[in-house]
């Protein structure tokens, strides 16, 4: 009776330690699969690139019939995603791969919080007016927008980056009188400077802005996903309506893309600029029957004003540059995902900024 209940145990023990087994073989399979997807993503966003830029292109030659716009297939299936770019689903050795493409620009971009282009403002004082505009825009909890902002500082408090290439500043139109003797209300303009580097040093500075975000990346995508429970603003951020966290770019892109953002990031984006509601009502109907071709034809929105205009434009691209790639990987009982940045470099190249596992 013993020796047969010692032999029923062994069996057992057997089966859990093959099953263990499997499980691990199935997890490193996952892994390197998640690595394999992530290679893959890259080549998903060149593409979409080079769609997009022959899309504008195409566009562009059809301008004296600006009412007809060029078709592009829908990729889009169950992800209700406004940032969604492409997604696809690719087997890998017996393993299920999902692949997600996000634009980046199409968000607000938090590198702001730390190097702002506003050279008459503090370091991220525009970027919290932003941010608490898009929080209103979006019904999200004030107090968790405020706490997302103190976790995005601590997040980036020891961050070394380099100075922007475009510095905005304020400057006052001086005032005339009025016939009765009072001073007539004074207007501001903004008055963009913009240094230019070296090839050398361009390339020098890019490079340590996207490793520094990369750094930020990983502990913001870490502190919200993956200890939710030791900040409970997570569940605030990510509730309905809206998603509040998704609207956030955290890979350090300085431009938003007024083709694909959301009017409730572009309204957001340009607040410091002192750029009207009005105005992003006729950025987004122009949009909708044509693409900006170029940020020059921003010229053609009467609402945004002579004073903030070419501010606008040097803030605005009409193709992005900036990706984040989500990588999921399944077989059996083992999951493995894998979070990333993508970005364009200056040779037109898709290059990964930072991997790190996902949610």
């Amino acid at each position: 009776m013993i020796l047969a209940t010692v032999a029923t145990q062994f069996q057992a023990d057997a089966a859990l330690q093959t099953r263990a087994s499997s499980y691990r073989l199935e997890k490193v399979k996952c892994r390197y699969a998640a690595e394999s997807g992530m290679v893959v993503a890259s080549v998903l966003v060149q593409e979409a690139i080079i769609n997009e830029q022959n899309k504008l292109y195409q566009q562009d030659k059809q301008s004296n019939s600006p009412k007809k716009r060029v078709n592009e297939e829908d990729e889009d299936s169950g992800n209700d995603s406004p940032f969604l770019v492409k997604q696809k689903t690719i087997n890998i050795d017996g393993v299920e791969v999902k692949i997600e493409i996000y634009d980046e620009n199409a968000k607000i971009p938090l590198l702001w919080f730390f190097k702002a282009p506003f050279g008459s403002m503090s370091a991220s004082r525009g970027i919290e007016t932003g941010m608490k505009k898009l929080g209103k825009l979006l019904d999200a909890d004030t107090s968790a927008v405020n706490e997302a902002m103190k976790l995005i500082r601590t997040c980036g408090s020891d961050l070394v980056l380099p100075n922007s290439e475009i510095r905005l500043s304020k400057r006052g139109v001086r005032s005339s009188r009025r016939s009765s003797g009072q001073p007539k209300a004074s207007r501001s303009s903004w008055r963009v400077s913009q240094r230019f580097p070296s090839i050398a040093e361009r390339n020098a500075d890019e490079k340590m802005r996207r490793e520094a975000m990369g750094v930020f990346s990983a502990r913001w995508y870490n502190t919200l996903f993956t200890d939710p429970q030791e900040h409970p603003i997570n569940e605030s951020l990510a509730k309905h309506p809206g998603k509040f966290r998704d609207y956030l770019g955290s890979w350090g892109h300085n431009f938003v893309n007024i083709n694909t953002a959301p009017t409730e990031v572009l309204e957001s984006y340009f607040l410091p600029l002192g750029v009207s509601p009005k105005a992003i009502k006729q950025i987004d109907a122009y949009r909708k029957k044509t693409p900006f071709v170029h940020e020059g034809d921003l010229n053609k929105i009467s609402e945004i004003g002579i004073e903030s205009r070419r501010a606008v434009i040097v803030l605005s691209r009409v193709v992005s540059d900036t990706f984040t790639a989500r990588v999921e990987a399944r077989v059996g009982r083992a999951r493995y995902s894998l979070l990333g940045g993508l970005y364009r470099n200056r040779k037109n190249r898709v290059v990964t900024q930072a991997v790190f596992p996902g949610e």
